[in-house]
């Protein structure tokens, strides 16, 4: 798919047998990069009847960042370095599920976005109908000032640390935000689990796979 400033972008698609339509799920990964991690999400939501597609919109990962999956190639996207364009790469990736992936699947599709990502995701969502729905999970809401016009799953970790707390009442305001202008939101805190609980946590990582294709269902009637 055609990127920001002549880069391309890839996408893993998983369909569910039969004609169809199906709803449009697309993964985003966070600031661990894009593998093997992202791509089990999109199978679990094709397994619960979702068009489940995982996509690149950035290269490698930060060195500071240290998970046990090395990152999937992706040559031509942009370099997580490359900070100036995430959020055209995020819109570019979008754009292509739409015109060149989803087919006749086509319609108001859901995000699935990993920490960094919802940054991205929760602006397009302010400024696009396209965006059906909004999977969040830890998101840094305290970065984040556009308020989603689309179903908001949010899910994150309780943590302990005087930072995570903090996060946590940045969350709670943009939850507030959200239901004043009635848009449906909806909170699940792991309460024993830290930040990055995606990537510590099978138990939750399944959860929030099952509760995360349940909202998509719920919200992207085809």
């Amino acid at each position: 798919m055609d990127g920001p400033s002549g880069y391309k972008l890839r996408a893993a698609v998983f369909r569910p047998s039969g004609p169809g339509p199906f709803p449009v799920a697309l993964v985003l990964h966070g600031d661990d990069g894009f593998g093997e991690f992202y791509l089990r999400f999109a199978r679990e939501f094709r397994a619960a009847g979702l068009v489940g597609i995982a996509g690149c919109w950035f290269a490698d990962r930060p060195p500071r960042i240290i998970v046990p999956e090395a990152p999937l190639d992706c040559p031509d996207a942009p370099s997580y370095k490359d900070v100036s364009v995430r959020s055209a790469s995020v819109a570019a990736m979008v754009d292509g599920v739409r015109s060149q992936v989803a087919g006749n699947d086509v319609g108001p599709i859901g995000l699935f976005a990993n920490s960094g990502a919802a940054l991205y995701a929760l602006s397009l969502a302010a400024s696009r109908n396209d965006i059906g729905a909004v999977v969040a999970v830890s998101a840094p809401y305290e970065a984040i000032s556009a308020v989603s016009r689309a179903p908001l799953l949010m899910l994150q970790g309780k943590g302990l640390r005087t930072e995570l707390l903090t996060a946590g009442r940045a969350a709670s305001e943009y939850e507030q935000k959200l239901k004043e202008r009635g848009v449906p939101v909806i909170v699940h805190v792991y309460e024993q689990s830290r930040y990055a609980f995606l990537s510590t946590d099978p138990f939750e990582r399944t959860d929030a796979s099952q509760r995360s294709a349940a909202f998509f269902i719920q919200y992207l009637r085809t």
